[in-house]
């Protein structure tokens, strides 16, 4: 019999646990580096953004900065580019546990994730140095002061620690991963979690499907092949994960906008108005 209802609470606390953890992060990230920022509003703009979130990575990358760019009287670009610095680390992050997890691992595959990972981190790291190195002044002959990303403030402490904080939040899936097939019976040892959830929390933020319906079961299948029995039970654990991280967002997102939209708008203005 499969374990539905251990796994959907096991869900519902991992929707509140992200949610926390990522509002954690995203208001280290926008107080940066000097700039002030409550954890009730990181909260706020990362829960309102769970509605468009439920359906596509993207799109609720982009009602954060929109939610934080209120919140901080800072322009809409200025936010977009910091949520594109949080997905740079985030990937990166996700790489380097699967290659850390493929290295530390025995299955047959383990070595063709690592060379993967290992290719995709020489090529993020060439160009991270490379935008880095992008002189200021490019900016300033080509855009308007309005569009202009400023990231000369940012040091490789900055990188290290936003990257310890992104590690934990992913922790936070890897042992509900870990946990969840635990429970489904499919035995796999913590370090094939560990090199196979961050390939599939990559597939995930593609933009092919919503809430990542489908990629994640695909890639899953792809990469652990169960045999007979397993397969279906990996499939159903999946769609159970998809279907309550999708269902637990979509509720905090509405949550926000149908029953505190006039909080939400009068706590935006007095933070812009003491930006100002």
């Amino acid at each position: 019999m499969f374990p539905w209802q251990q796994l959907a609470c096991a869900t519902a606390a991992l929707v509140a646990a992200l949610w926390f953890a990522d509002s954690f992060c995203v208001r280290w990230l926008f107080a940066q580096p000097d700039r002030a920022l409550p954890f009730s509003s990181a909260l706020r703009a990362r829960g309102s953004s769970y509605l468009l979130c439920s359906v596509n990575y993207e799109l609720g990358q982009a009602a954060m900065a929109w939610g934080l760019s209120r919140a901080q009287g800072r322009t809409l670009i200025s936010a977009l580019g910091t949520c594109v610095v949080l997905a740079y680390h985030d990937v990166v992050v996700l790489l380097l546990l699967g290659l850390l997890g493929a290295l530390l691992s025995a299955e047959p595959n383990a070595p063709a994730i690592a060379r993967s990972c290992g290719v995709a981190l020489v090529f993020l790291a060439f160009l991270g140095t490379a935008v880095r190195l992008l002189p200021l002044r490019w900016q300033e002959q080509w855009l308007p002061e309005r569009l202009r990303v400023r990231l000369d403030w940012w040091t490789w402490r900055h990188s290290v620690h936003l990257g310890l904080l992104r590690a934990g939040y992913f922790s936070l899936i890897l042992l509900y991963a870990a946990a969840g097939l635990s429970i489904c019976g499919i035995g796999l040892s913590f370090q094939v979690v560990c090199s196979v959830i961050p390939l599939v929390l990559l597939a995930d933020g593609l933009p092919i499907s919503i809430s990542g319906l489908g990629t994640r079961e695909t890639t899953l299948l792809f990469l652990i092949n169960p045999e007979g029995r397993e397969r279906a039970i990996l499939v159903a654990f999946s769609l159970l994960w998809t279907i309550g991280l999708g269902f637990g967002r979509a509720l905090i997102g509405l949550a926000f906008w149908w029953f505190f939209p006039n909080r939400m708008n009068e706590r935006e203005g007095l933070s812009q108005e003491e930006a100002s």
